[in-house]
C-alpha cells in the first residue's frame, strides 16, 4: 500500500471513529454528570488516535513531501489535480486540528479572538521588559481592533513534530498551506493569557539571532503582528495636574519631583562609590582609560572618512567608537551610541529603516504627557515656553477685546493652551471670544487630520471648562502653502500669530529655489498680526557641508544629553525616552539624510533675525516684566548651569553658555 492510500485510510479510520463516538455521546441521559461524560469521550478518542499513529507518520512524510518541497519538473497541475490536492490537505488540517489543538478538558480555539483597548485606558496597558513594549490587553471581547499572532501550540506533541523539520521548510508549508485550504478558519491566541510564555519566547528568539543588535533592542524590535489601536483619552486628572497651573502649585509639584530625582542620583552614587574594592578598584581604571579615550574625536574623523568615501576606514572607526559608548551610560557614552548609530546608517544606507523605529509616532499621548512634565522638571525650556507665550498672547488682549484670532503653526500636542484658558478665571467682565486655527502638516497614513482633530477637541474641552467662548478650526497642510484667504480673517478681530519651536522643520534655500521658510515669514507679513510670537531652536548645524554639519550637531546635541544627565538619573524611563525618540530621530536626520530627506534643518537666531527682517517684519524688544519673571524663575528651581539673556529683541535660554532657545516678537512694517 502506497502513501497515499495509507492517508486515505487513515483518514477514513479517524473520521468513522469520530461519528461513532459522537452517536455515542448523542445517546447519553441528559441528567448524568457532563464532566465525566466528557472525560471519557475526550479519552476515547486519544485512544482512538493512538491506533492510526503508525499511519500518521508516513501521512506527515506525504504532506511535508507535497507542501515543502519544490516543483523541480516544472509540470503544470491540471484542474483536477487542484481539487484533489485541496480535498487531501483540508482532510489533514482536520485531523492535525483534532491530534494537534485540542486537550482532554478544553476545547478548540475559536476562529478569532478580537480584543479592544478602551477611550480611557482602562483596558490596556504598557510595560516594558529590555527595550520591547509588551502590550496587555484585558478588554471586551469587540470586532473593530484585532490583535493576530503567527501559529502557535501549547502541545508538546505538537512542537516535537515540527521542530524536526527545518526553519526554511515550515515557513514555506505554512505559506502554501495558507494559499490552497479553503474555508479552513484561522487560530488567533489570546495575547492576555499568554503574554508571559510569548515574551519568553521573544528572549530566546533574541538569544539565538547572533545578528541582534543593541539598535535592535534599542528601538523595541516587536513581532509585526502585535499592533494596537487605540482612542486616546481627551482629558483626565492627569491632564489637569500637569497642564493647569492652579495658582502656581505645579511649580511645588515639578519642585517635589526635582527634589526626589536629585536625591536618586545622589544615592546612586554613594552605592557605586561605597562598593569599590580591590577588585573593583582595577575595572574602575579600566574605566578611567576609556573615559581617556577623546571619542568626540573619534566621532569627527569617522564623519570625514564616510565623506571621501573611505569605507574601511569609517567601518574600523565605528567599531571602535562602539567600545566606548552606551545607550545607558553618561552623557558621552549615550551621544557617542546614538551619533555612531547615525554614521553607521549613513555609512550603511540604512538610515530609513532606523529613522522610522524611532520617531515617536507609537507614543501614546499619557506616555508624552509624562515626557512633556519630566522634562519640565529637567529643563526650564518648557515651562518659559508656555509662560512667554501665553503671557505675551493676554497682554495684547485688553479688557474691551472682544474677539481674538490666534493662527497657531504647529500644535505640537498643545499642552500649552490649556494654562492659557486658566488665566480667563480672574478676567474681569466676560472674556473675549477665542477663534484658534491651528495650521498642522498632515499626519502619516489614511488619517492626516485625526491627531489635529484630537487636540483640539482637548483644547475646546478646557475652553468651555473655563467659560470662554470658542471656535475651533484646523488646517492640514505645509505651511508654506497656507494662503491669507484660507485663514478667513474677520475685520473686526485681534489677530496673533505663534509659532513654538517646529519652524526649523520648514525646508529652505538649499533644497528649493523659492524657501518655504521665506514665503512663510512673507506670509504672516500679509496676516499683519498685532504681534507675531516665535520661539526657534537655535542650532547652527543646517550646513550643506556633511562634515561641517555633523561637527555642529555633535556640539549641539552635547548640551541636551549633558543637561539630563546633570537633572535626570540615569535609569529614568521618561529620560530614555526623550533620547531615543525625540533627541536621537533629530540628531540621525541631521547625519545620515540629505536634499528632501532631511527635515532637521536648524538655524541660529540671528539668522531667523535677517530672514525676518527680509520679510518685512519688525522687531518688538522683550518685554521687561517677562525677562524678570524668566530670570527669577530658573534661578529658583533649576540648575546653576541654565542661563538667560537678551540679544536685540530675543529672549535667549541656554545651558553652560550654548543657546538652546530664542524667544522673540515681531509686527508687520505695515502695523
Amino acid at each position: 500500500m502506497d502513501d497515499s492510500e495509507t492517508f486515505s485510510v487513515s483518514v477514513n479510520a479517524v473520521s468513522k471513529t469520530f461519528h461513532e463516538d459522537c452517536s455515542v455521546a448523542e445517546e447519553v441521559d441528559a441528567n448524568s454528570n457532563s464532566k465525566k461524560i466528557q472525560l471519557e469521550f475526550n479519552t476515547q478518542i486519544h485512544k482512538r488516535s493512538e491506533e492510526v499513529d503508525a499511519n500518521s507518520n508516513s501521512t506527515l512524510r506525504y504532506i511535508s513531501q507535497m507542501l515543502f518541497e519544490e516543483d523541480t519538473n516544472g509540470q503544470v497541475r491540471t484542474y483536477e489535480e487542484e481539487l484533489a490536492l485541496l480535498a487531501t490537505e483540508r482532510a489533514f488540517h482536520d485531523i492535525l486540528r483534532q491530534e494537534y489543538y485540542s486537550t482532554p478538558d478544553e476545547p478548540l480555539l475559536p476562529d478569532a479572538v478580537y480584543q479592544k483597548s478602551s477611550v480611557d485606558g482602562t483596558n490596556y496597558k504598557k510595560s516594558y521588559d529590555g527595550g520591547r513594549r509588551k502590550l496587555i490587553t484585558n478588554g471586551p471581547v469587540d470586532d473593530t481592533h484585532s490583535i493576530k499572532l503567527p501559529l502557535e501550540s501549547a502541545d508538546p506533541t505538537s512542537a516535537l513534530s515540527i521542530e524536526s523539520l527545518t526553519a526554511r521548510k515550515i515557513q514555506k508549508g505554512i505559506d502554501e498551506a495558507m494559499k490552497f485550504i479553503p474555508n479552513i478558519g484561522e487560530f488567533f491566541i489570546n495575547l492576555g493569557s499568554n503574554r508571559s510564555n510569548s515574551g519568553r519566547n521573544w528572549q530566546s528568539r533574541t538569544k539565538r539571532n547572533p545578528n541582534y543588535s543593541d539598535l535592535d533592542q534599542l528601538v523595541g524590535r516587536l513581532p509585526k503582528q502585535i499592533v494596537v489601536y487605540t482612542d486616546e483619552p481627551i482629558r483626565n486628572e492627569n491632564f489637569d495636574k500637569v497642564l493647569l497651573h492652579k495658582g502656581q502649585k505645579y511649580i511645588e509639584d515639578d519642585s517635589m519631583l526635582r527634589k526626589i530625582m536629585q536625591k536618586e542620583m545622589t544615592d546612586h552614587s554613594q552605592q557605586i562609590q561605597a562598593k569599590v574594592s580591590n577588585n573593583e578598584m582595577e575595572q574602575d581604571k579600566n574605566r578611567r582609560m576609556l573615559e581617556s579615550v577623546d571619542v568626540r574625536s573619534l566621532l569627527i574623523t569617522c564623519s570625514k572618512a564616510i565623506s571621501l568615501n573611505n569605507h574601511p576606514l569609517a567601518k574600523e572607526l565605528i567599531s571602535e567608537i562602539r567600545k566606548y559608548s552606551s545607550p545607558h551610560g553618561d552623557w558621552s557614552q549615550r551621544l557617542a551610541y546614538y551619533f555612531v548609530v547615525g554614521l553607521e546608517a549613513r555609512l550603511t544606507g540604512t538610515s530609513d529603516e532606523i529613522y522610522h523605529k524611532l520617531v515617536p509616532e507609537n507614543l501614546t499621548v499619557i506616555e508624552l504627557l509624562k515626557v512633556y512634565r519630566m522634562y519640565r522638571v529637567a529643563s526650564p525650556c518648557r515651562g518659559t515656553i508656555v509662560y512667554f507665550e501665553n503671557q505675551t498672547i493676554l497682554n495684547n488682549i485688553s479688557k474691551q477685546t472682544q474677539k481674538v484670532h490666534i493662527i497657531n503653526y504647529g500644535i505640537l500636542q498643545g499642552f500649552q493652551w490649556p494654562a492659557f484658558f486658566e488665566h480667563f478665571t480672574n478676567w474681569e467682565g466676560f472674556p473675549p471670544k477665542i477663534r484658534m486655527t491651528i495650521i498642522e502638516v498632515p499626519e502619516p497614513g489614511p488619517c492626516p487630520r485625526r491627531k489635529v482633530e484630537h487636540i483640539g477637541r482637548r483644547v475646546a474641552d478646557y475652553a468651555k471648562s473655563f467659560n470662554v467662548p470658542f471656535e475651533y478650526e484646523a488646517i492640514v497642510s505645509e505651511w508654506q502653502n497656507v494662503e491669507v484667504e484660507d485663514l478667513k480673517i474677520a475685520k473686526d478681530e485681534v489677530v496673533i500669530v505663534t509659532c513654538i519651536v517646529h519652524s526649523e522643520k520648514l525646508s529652505d534655500d538649499a533644497v528649493h529655489a523659492n524657501s518655504p521658510r521665506d514665503i512663510f515669514l512673507n506670509n504672516i507679513r500679509k496676516i499683519k498680526p498685532r504681534i507675531f510670537i516665535h520661539v526657534a531652536f537655535n542650532g547652527p548645524n543646517n550646513s550643506p557641508y556633511f562634515p561641517h554639519r555633523f561637527r555642529a550637531a555633535l556640539s549641539l546635541y552635547s548640551s541636551f544629553f549633558e543637561m539630563l544627565d546633570s537633572n535626570l538619573p540615569r535609569g529614568n524611563l521618561e529620560r530614555l525616552i526623550i533620547e531615543k525618540h525625540f533627541l536621537m530621530p533629530a540628531a540621525i536626520n541631521a547625519i545620515a539624510f540629505e536634499g528632501t530627506n532631511r527635515v532637521e534643518r536648524p538655524e541660529t537666531y540671528r539668522q531667523w533675525h535677517a530672514r525676518k527682517l527680509r520679510a518685512g517684519l519688525v522687531p518688538l524688544p522683550v518685554d521687561p516684566k517677562i525677562k524678570k519673571d524668566v530670570i527669577n524663575f530658573v534661578q529658583e528651581h533649576y540648575h546653576k548651569e541654565f542661563v538667560v539673556e537678551d540679544d536685540n529683541g530675543w529672549l535667549l535660554l541656554g545651558w553652560k553658555g550654548r543657546i538652546l532657545y530664542g524667544f522673540t516678537t515681531w509686527k508687520a512694517s505695515e502695523v
